[in-house]
Formats: structure tokens, sequence, C-alpha cells
């Protein structure tokens, strides 16, 4: 994976752990799977745009800083 997915993946994940949020919770309101949402995190998955920006809107992040 390249640095800059890394760390944009990097920062959402800190985003859901701010918000309280587990990949679990985040799945189910995204509706994927929670290994979808947990294999990303673990940067073991490459997301795809409509995963990232599903986890975008249910996070309400509107501006990335990475």
């Amino acid at each position: 994976m390249e640095n800059e997915t890394i760390k944009f993946i990097s920062f959402l994940e800190s985003e859901m752990k701010k918000q309280g949020q587990t990949p679990t919770s985040l799945s189910a309101k995204i509706g994927v799977a929670d290994t979808t949402v947990a294999r990303t995190f673990q940067l073991k998955n490459k997301p795809n745009l409509d995963l990232v920006v599903k986890i975008m809107k249910v996070l309400e992040v509107k501006e990335i800083t990475i």
C-alpha cells in the first residue's frame, strides 16, 4: 500500500476511535461485513472509493488532514 493510503486509513481509524466507534459498529452503519472494516484498518485490504465515502459520511469527516 502507498504511504498516502496508509496515512489516510490511519486518519479515518483515529476519527473512528475519537467518536467511540468500533469496526463492528461502523460496519453495521455502512452495511458491510465487520471484517471488511477491520481488515481495512489493519491495512490488509485496500478500500475502494465507495467504502471510503461511506466511512467518511458515517464519521462526518468533511476535511482530511494527513
